[in-house]
């Protein structure tokens, strides 16, 4: 008789054993589970902070580059509106060695000043390159879509930016007196005038905002490493928690029991 309540007893135990290590199986699971959507929201967190954030400053940059293009107009376009009209018929070495290239070279590099700008580049409205302050550019005809889209007027008439602006990154990049390395650049195209339906000319504005890139790539990166480093001390915690108390519990058992 008391041999078969002892091993009810045993087997008792054993079951409630058998529960608690299921109980702190399941929780180790959850546990982990758990850290990995935490650390899985970090990540996707820091790519949504990352495209506000890129798209806030190609933004930024495109007014700036409206800002450059409007004063360009307001102050150089009417003494160097006519070399539009001269180049249908120019070659590119006709266009470097005109009268007026020199001095809308100058006019441009004084309103560049020392602004972030690495590039501008003047079309004429057909897509012809007829200045650009790269001057290997000059003569060249281009015929991608946004240009076309542009002289067409289908952009133009559309109500949005006076501009059409893209981000960029390049390898190396030839700017106005350097070759740049591993660059980050937006290039935005304005109508000339800037407003009005007339179309006279496109001037691209090529802007640098590779440090402010880099500042959000840091951001992120840290934003996301944070979250997993905090989920991997919240996992380790909670498992070493979960072992010290199965350590201790049989300890204060034998305890009571004598």
């Amino acid at each position: 008789m008391d041999k078969a309540i002892q091993n009810a007893a045993s087997g008792a135990e054993g079951t409630k054993i058998s529960v608690e290590d299921q109980t702190r199986k399941l929780a180790r699971v959850y546990l982990l589970v758990g850290c990995v959507v935490l650390a899985v929201l970090g990540v996707i967190i820091g790519l949504i902070y990352r495209t506000i954030a890129v798209s806030r400053i190609i933004n930024a940059a495109e007014g700036q580059n409206i800002a450059f293009a409007q004063r360009f107009a307001n102050t150089s376009w009417t003494e160097f509106g006519a070399l539009v009209d001269d180049a249908h018929d120019m070659s590119g070495d006709e266009l470097r060695q005109h009268a007026e290239a020199a001095e809308l070279r100058q006019a441009i590099l004084a309103q560049v000043g020392d602004s972030p700008v690495v590039r501008v580049s003047l079309y004429a409205k057909e897509g012809t390159i007829i200045f650009s302050t790269t001057p290997e550019e000059i003569g060249q005809y281009v015929n991608h879509g946004v240009v076309r889209e542009m002289v067409s007027g289908h952009w133009y008439w559309s109500g949005r930016s006076p501009a059409i602006t893209e981000l960029t990154h390049y390898e190396t990049f030839k700017a106005l007196d350097s070759e740049l390395l591993d660059r980050d650049l937006v290039a935005s195209l304005v109508p000339i005038p800037t407003v009005g339906p007339r179309l006279a000319a496109l001037l691209q504005v090529t802007r640098d905002v590779t440090p402010q890139i880099q500042r959000i790539a840091r951001a992120q990166l840290g934003g996301m490493g944070s979250v997993i480093l905090v989920s991997t001390a919240l996992l380790g915690s909670a498992l070493f928690l979960m072992d010290r108390r199965k350590v201790v519990a049989p300890g204060g058992q034998s305890r009571k029991d004598g």
